[in-house]
């Protein structure tokens, strides 16, 4: 799920001046895919692969002639519907919307089955290019062996299921291990997983969730980078420069990501006594009660909108944003699950709405993005 800067798209013709011998003029180049038409999202296509966004980031993505599966195309659609106005008009804004089957073999998401929710997230990202032109990828591995409701096929998870998956996915980087293979091990003492409870809980939100992240990396390059091939970080750019009072987080001045581009559960500007070190230190060290114990500080202590916010700067804002996207949609209740020392459940909508600092950023997204 990644995401930075640049691209640069150069139009050119050239005009034959001539008699009748005059060879003909190549053919137009293809037409860009267009995400909306009058306000309404258009099908998605593939992502011509292979494609990665790297440096220099002056890429521009390419649309696969490959069908889609319809009832992914109503997954997204239905996505786009749930989605409030203010972020209906900003997938809208960007250059293309792509599903990226990179590590499947077809091109139904039965393919995929070799992609691990890890690989999920990290073949989804946003990235801003030197054009300052804005593109979003969703992995086609989020719609493998899904259950569905009848008649329809292939289907995304149900946003409870969406959520537990990539949370666990965060913990599996962190801790460099499959915990669910270890979860489902004679193991002692016995290792139950952390999980979400949500509401609603439907498809529709989950792919909501996908594109509401992504497009997140997008709008931070756009926010805090106004400027593309260069260092400076605008801090005064969005919320008067208090989503990151004094340019700070957590202490530390913020800055680009080492290459422009921010890997899934990249971990970065910790202060030395961090819970997101401690967690990464314990899930290491197989010490997975104390890792709970942590995980279930990050969810209560009404600074993150959820654990991966509280990895990077990066991720506080896009995570933010995701959550602020979500409840304008519609989302009721998010909790968290976590068994350390004891049972823990964590209100993540208490915290949002009642607890300063998590209550304060999203103000920030409401400042912006909502009509007065």
């Amino acid at each position: 799920m990644r995401k930075p800067i640049a691209l640069i798209s150069i139009i050119g013709f050239v005009v034959l001046v001539g008699f009748a011998c005059a060879p003909p003029p190549p053919p137009p180049p293809p037409p860009m895919a267009q995400v909306c038409t009058d306000g309404v999202l258009n099908p998605v296509p593939f992502l011509k692969t292979p494609f990665y966004p790297k440096e220099p980031f002056d890429q521009r993505p390419e649309a696969d002639s490959a069908p889609i599966n319809p009832d992914i195309q109503s997954d997204l659609a239905a996505a786009f519907q749930a989605a409030p106005p203010f972020f209906k008009a900003q997938l809208c804004s960007l250059h293309g919307i792509y599903i990226d089957r990179t590590g499947c073999t077809g091109l139904d998401p039965s393919s995929c089955g070799s992609l691990s929710d890890t690989d999920i997230a990290n073949l989804s990202w946003g990235f801003r290019n030197t054009a300052k032109e804005g593109f979003i990828a969703i992995s086609l591995g989020l719609w493998k062996n899904n259950p569905c409701q009848p008649p329809k096929k292939v289907c995304a998870a149900p946003l409870q299921t969406y959520e537990t998956r990539r949370l666990l996915a965060l913990l599996d980087r962190t801790a460099e291990k499959d915990l669910r293979a270890l979860s489902a091990e004679a193991h002692r003492p016995r290792v139950t997983l952390p999980s979400y409870q949500v509401s609603p809980d439907v498809p529709a939100l989950s792919v909501l969730a996908a594109l509401a992240h992504e497009y997140g990396h997008v709008l931070w390059w756009q926010t805090f980078v106004p400027q593309t091939r260069t260092e400076f970080f605008d801090n005064a750019a969005f919320c008067n420069g208090n989503f990151y009072p004094s340019g700070a987080w957590q202490g530390t001045p913020v800055d680009l990501p080492k290459g422009h581009w921010l890997e899934f559960g990249k971990i970065r500007l910790q202060p030395p006594d961090s819970d997101v070190l401690r967690l990464e230190h314990f899930l290491r060290s197989a010490d997975y009660s104390q890792a709970f114990e942590v995980l279930h500080r990050i969810y209560s202590n009404g600074r993150w909108a959820s654990a991966l916010a509280a990895f990077s700067a990066d991720e506080d804002y896009v995570e933010t944003f995701e959550l602020f996207v979500l409840m304008n949609a519609g989302l009721r209740q998010s909790a968290v699950t976590a068994y350390g020392r004891a049972r823990h459940s964590d209100n993540i909508m208490r915290e949002a709405t009642v607890t300063p600092p998590l209550q304060a950023k999203l103000q920030c997204f409401a400042s912006a993005f909502q009509p007065r």
